[in-house]
């Protein structure tokens, strides 16, 4: 956590974030944002040319010259192919990398007036997220959060800027600068494989990191398993810049002693029954109500009881608990948050009203899938429902192995909608019906079809009886369904609640 008192609580000068060798007295102040999208530059922006997966922002310079920009940043390469601007132009080397140090520069470097904590993995990084920043709170401190679900300034919510898990740079910037001016003295920041790779946190000034899980997912983006394994462990690399900078990560990670060799010793690990772990959960029980462990640190054993049930929660707070430890929090109090905290929207959440059991559910990856269900199966009599789809736009392996997890897990199946973007929706569920029967799964014995969301959850509760349990996975805390043309509104919870409304009464 950076000291320095010149900074100014109403911004920076984005100038301070460009290489050495360009001429900065003889470009304008930006008394606008940093810019990456053409049709949002007003007069006082500065717009960065930055390369997209279906176009590049050096297509649209004219545009954002002709809006107002008032310089214009782009590839050295490009130079040559670009025509004269009204604005200034700069060449750098690499537009995405400066996209972030320019963000940073211009909100005057927040993150260096925070401590900053990173938490990344395929699974389980919001709901750690949430919880160390619940703990932090409890031990009396500001704490700033941008996460999948929300963020928030003090507990108290703010409008999310983007949909991405990790937002681009420039709102980050933005959300952390108002951090800073709201009193906060610490930052935690979810941190996706997308966010790591495309520089999007290189000017974060991370002080901590966390590795919650890790398993292959996203490989549509990156080339394969290594290129997902390098984007995470960037973050520990951030970390080890900082001499005092420090990592938790999970004991059972296939990563952990290359990590831990990355922060060169200023490691800490947890795991659930791994005596070799810093900090280990022993005697794990769970229900779907919640779960509960001993939490063994040093000499000192603790009974803990979660309002969140199933063993990837126990590692979760495991995570959490650690870093709070890292960060010099009292013990006692850490334990009393974690007794405390009451879980994250749309992640193993309990829906009332029915004569069944309904849990909506983020599980969106094969093994997270794998979890809900396996977290859930262990405490009914009856059937399993799922519904469940896949997103568009996303590694195609991905529908494979939720349909495989499906077929090998539950009872009874219905496929439908979630955010099929670009991609046909009916395509993606007949994707996944082809893994269901290659997987042994027979429609109307094991699965329908239902493209309607609403309608596939209403449906799952026609087929429901005491005892039963419906797992709605996928959409969690999410508030719309992506297709081609629209974003449509959507809460899963509320849906759900209505529809049993509509049914029980």
């Amino acid at each position: 956590m950076n000291t320095d008192t010149t900074w100014q609580a109403n911004g920076g000068d984005w100038r301070l974030g460009l290489p050495h060798t360009v001429d900065r007295s003889s470009l304008p102040v930006c008394t606008g944002a940093i810019r990456y999208d053409s049709r949002r530059v007003r007069t006082g922006d500065v717009f960065v040319c930055i390369p997209g997966v279906r176009t590049d922002g050096h297509n649209y310079a004219v545009q954002a010259d002709q809006a107002g920009a008032i310089a214009i940043v782009a590839s050295r390469d490009q130079l040559v192919t670009l025509p004269k601007f009204r604005s200034p132009i700069v060449g750098v080397s690499n537009p995405r990398r400066s996209l972030s140090t320019l963000a940073a520069a211009h909100e005057g470097f927040p993150a260096q007036r925070l401590v900053t904590i990173g938490v990344t993995g395929t699974d389980g990084k919001t709901t750690t997220a949430h919880i160390l920043a619940d703990i932090l709170r409890f031990a009396g401190y500001r704490v700033g959060l941008v996460s999948t679900v929300s963020w928030e300034i003090d507990g108290h919510p703010l409008v999310r800027q983007s949909c991405l898990t990790t937002p681009e740079s420039p709102e980050i910037h933005r959300v952390l600068a108002e951090m800073v001016r709201a009193g906060c003295t610490h930052a935690i920041i979810e941190c996706s494989s997308h966010g790591l790779a495309l520089d999007r946190v290189s000017d974060c000034c991370f002080d901590g990191a966390i590795l919650t899980s890790l398993s292959a997912d996203h490989l549509d983006f990156h080339r394969d398993r290594q290129a997902y394994i390098d984007a995470k462990m960037r973050l520990f690399k951030y970390v080890a810049r900082h001499s005092k900078g420090w990592a938790v990560v999970n004991r059972g990670s296939e990563v952990f002693p290359i990590l831990f060799e990355t922060v060169e010793g200023r490691g800490f690990s947890y795991g659930v029954c791994v005596p070799q772990a810093d900090i280990e959960a022993r005697n794990p029980r769970t229900t779907l109500h919640g779960s509960a462990f001993e939490l063994c640190h040093g000499s000192n054993t603790r009974e803990i009881v979660l309002r969140m049930p199933g063993r990837f929660n126990i590692e979760n707070a495991l995570a959490a608990y650690c870093a709070s430890q890292k960060l010099g929090v009292d013990n006692i109090a850490s334990v009393e948050a974690l007794k405390q905290f009451s879980g994250v929207r749309g992640r193993m959440q309990s829906i009332s009203g029915a004569p069944f059991r309904v849990i909506v559910d983020y599980a969106h990856t094969p093994e997270a899938m794998t979890l809900a269900i396996a977290t859930i199966r262990e405490h009914i009599s009856g059937r399993l429902i799922v519904v469940f789809g896949c997103p568009g736009e996303r590694w195609r392996e991905r529908r494979k192995g939720l349909a495989a997890a499906v077929a090998c897990l539950a009872d009874f199946a219905i496929v439908t909608d979630d955010d099929p973007r670009s991609e046909s929706s009916s395509a993606i569920i007949e994707d996944i019906a082809d893994e269901l029967r290659k997987a042994g799964a027979k429609e109307r014995i094991f699965f329908e079809l239902c493209p309607s969301r609403e309608a596939a959850i209403d449906r799952a509760f026609a087929l429901a009886a005491i005892g039963d349990a419906v797992l709605l996975a996928g959409k969690g805390h999410e508030a719309t369904i992506e297709y081609a043309d629209r974003r449509e509104p959507w809460d899963e919870a509320a849906v759900a609640q209505r529809l049993l409304a509509m049914r029980f009464g």
